[in-house]
């Protein structure tokens, strides 16, 4: 695809199929103005982030990640489904790819505001946002 670049990926509106709107991905070329790639999903498309090695198309359930060079789809990992009408939370830079996962891992998650030094309290989610929600109060407090 090099004699094809700059390229740019968009979410595709128009279908003849009114169920199947926002369901496929194009990347174009802006040089030649040619369709490139197109890659189509089984639901819609909640959003698109780009880093310079990757393409990551969000899917209400799932991250597929696409490699900006061959456009070859590398992996797909399942997310924790987000509200209705909210994107899956995902964050990109050349590295790394940040998303919400179905549990908690303390040994690859941040410790912000975290109470570490609780082993007695199981390691849920809930338990750590009110952890959080306590330091934040203790603070606002000594303030």
């Amino acid at each position: 695809f090099a004699d094809q670049r700059p390229m740019v990926a968009m979410v595709d509106t128009y279908t003849t199929v009114p169920d199947r709107q926002y369901c496929s991905v194009s990347v174009v070329s802006l040089s030649t103005g040619k369709g490139v790639r197109r890659f189509t999903f089984e639901e819609p498309v909640c959003g698109l982030n780009t880093a310079s090695r990757y393409l990551v198309v969000s899917l209400s359930t799932r991250l597929v990640v696409y490699d900006v060079v061959t456009l070859a789809e590398i992996r797909s990992v399942r997310v924790v489904q987000p509200p209705e009408s909210c994107a899956p939370a995902v964050a990109l830079n050349q590295q790394f790819i940040a998303f919400a996962d179905f549990k908690l891992n303390p040994d690859v998650q941040s410790c912000g505001g975290m109470c570490i030094d609780a082993d007695d309290v199981p390691g849920t989610y809930a338990n750590q946002v009110f952890s959080v929600a306590k330091l934040m109060e203790a603070n606002k407090c000594d303030s």
